[in-house]
């Protein structure tokens, strides 16, 4: 991978253009939702490339078909309505077009929480992939085709982390102490699963080049990473300190287990290893030791984030501060080798999966949402640490104008979810087909608007 060009960053322009385009994203989704009769679910089955439903009825019984829903779509929905509408709500947003954006939010935000209430009442829980007029639970079948999930129970999965701590941003929203404290609950129940052990994810595979069913003695960073992400929602909605103790343990837990500290052989320091065994060694993958650039520059901004809102809630104490300086290290190593090995400077974007052994890309494919991941990465570490913090600050520039590559003006200028290697749009299902509710995009450059804020001291 090539390394970006240093331009000077004038970070007043980078905020307004960070605001213009959430603004666009969220209102092109309230737009589809009221166009569509303010259904129950949250419907971004659209091609962004062309701004056309694909969910016709000639795919029926497909992955692709208006009577599947995802879980993760409706769970990310939440939080990311719920994030908007805070957002809308500060001064610097308080413009006419937010006073009449923020009640069709809220009407949107209110509608799907309490649908999505009703159908984990009807079923005990919401699935990764649900019948669309009943939300009983779907799955593919080995031979790849949509069947109904077989019967038993469920462990912990990445649904129940998405919705719990959605449900709970949408109860602080709105003021519905219920949802706050059954996401609260249920968010409590899933981390924990996580750390035990009984966590597994419930993913279905859909790009034959990202396999993503568990695999027996293969052990992901990615779960305890989106929880540290729920432990900042948390702690600033509830100001509960024990959510600061719980994201400190989960970011050491990734620290410890997936973080090159010179106890990895023949890896560099920083980097992170996606997958471990059970004994702490780097997982073999057909001769490779594989890390998701995206998810380890994720990781970095969400741990970040912790750290901000911990400042903001709990104050400047000793505890924060020692925490800041205790994950300083990781946290700049991360970033810098997984944007060195990620960043594809040339076609603008960060590539799927790389080999930390060869530091040569297994799979050069670009999906949107590590940008602005990254660039809520960069712009906190630039917060955080702004004297140690040189590549971080470099990298907003690039990630901004690669992300503006994949912005779609047929579809709210919403991001086409793949580009390949070589810059082109291509037909690759990251996780599902619907497009992503403002959930990666619109929250991590929220977090990364607020930290370019010069005049703001924290959250």
């Amino acid at each position: 991978m090539t390394s970006p060009t240093t331009h000077p960053l004038d970070t007043s322009a980078l905020r307004q253009d960070i605001a213009d385009l959430v603004r666009a994203n969220i209102d092109y989704l309230a737009c589809r939702w009221e166009a569509k009769g303010r259904p129950e679910w949250l419907d971004t089955k659209v091609d962004v490339a062309t701004g056309r439903d694909f969910a016709t009825r000639d795919r029926i019984g497909t992955v692709h078909g208006p009577d599947v829903v995802y879980g993760w779509i409706q769970g990310r929905g939440l939080e990311a309505l719920a994030g908007h509408r805070r957002w809308l709500g500060e001064a610097a947003e308080r413009t006419a077009a937010a006073r009449d954006l923020a009640p069709r939010l809220d009407d949107c935000l209110r509608r799907l929480g309490a649908a999505l209430e009703r159908r984990r009442a009807e079923h005990g829980r919401l699935f990764f992939m649900m019948r669309a007029d009943t939300g009983a639970p779907l799955c593919l079948d080995e031979a790849g085709q949509l069947a109904a999930l077989p019967p038993g129970d469920q462990p912990p999965g990445f649904t129940d982390l998405f919705y719990s701590k959605g449900l709970a941003a949408a109860g602080s929203a709105l003021g519905e102490a219920s949802w706050v404290q059954a996401g609260s609950g249920l968010f409590r129940d899933t981390v924990q699963a996580i750390m035990t052990g009984r966590f597994v994810s419930d993913q279905q595979p859909m790009d034959p080049r990202n396999p993503v069913r568990p695999v027996p003695g293969r052990l992901s960073h990615g779960p305890a990473m989106i929880a540290i992400g729920g432990t900042g929602t948390l702690l600033q909605i509830t100001r509960d300190t024990a959510w600061w103790d719980a994201g400190m343990a989960l970011a050491r837990h990734i620290v410890a287990r997936h973080i090159s500290h010179g106890q990895f052989n023949g890896l560099q320091d920083g980097d992170l290893v996606e997958f471990i065994t059970p004994d702490g060694a780097p997982y073999d993958s057909a001769g490779a030791i594989l890390c998701d650039p995206g998810h380890a520059l994720e990781w970095v901004g969400l741990t970040a984030r912790l750290l901000w809102i911990g400042e903001a809630v709990i104050g400047r104490t000793a505890a924060v501060m020692a925490a800041r300086e205790e994950l300083q290290a990781a946290l700049h190593g991360v970033f810098r080798q997984a944007f060195r090995i990620g960043f594809n400077a040339a076609a603008g974007g960060i590539c799927k999966l790389a080999d930390l052994r060869t530091r040569r890309v297994i799979n050069g494919d670009m999906p949107w949402w590590s940008l602005p991941e990254t660039l809520r990465a960069a712009a906190l570490l630039r917060r955080l640490y702004p004297d140690q913090a040189t590549a971080a600050a470099a990298a907003l520039g690039p990630c901004w104008r690669a992300l503006e590559r994949y912005l779609s003006p047929a579809a709210g200028r919403l991001a086409v979810q793949t580009r390949d290697a070589a810059g082109r749009t291509v037909a690759v299902i990251p996780a599902c087909p619907d497009a992503d509710p403002c959930y990666h995009t619109g929250l991590s450059l929220i977090d990364a608007w607020r930290a370019l804020d010069a005049a703001r001291p924290g959250r």
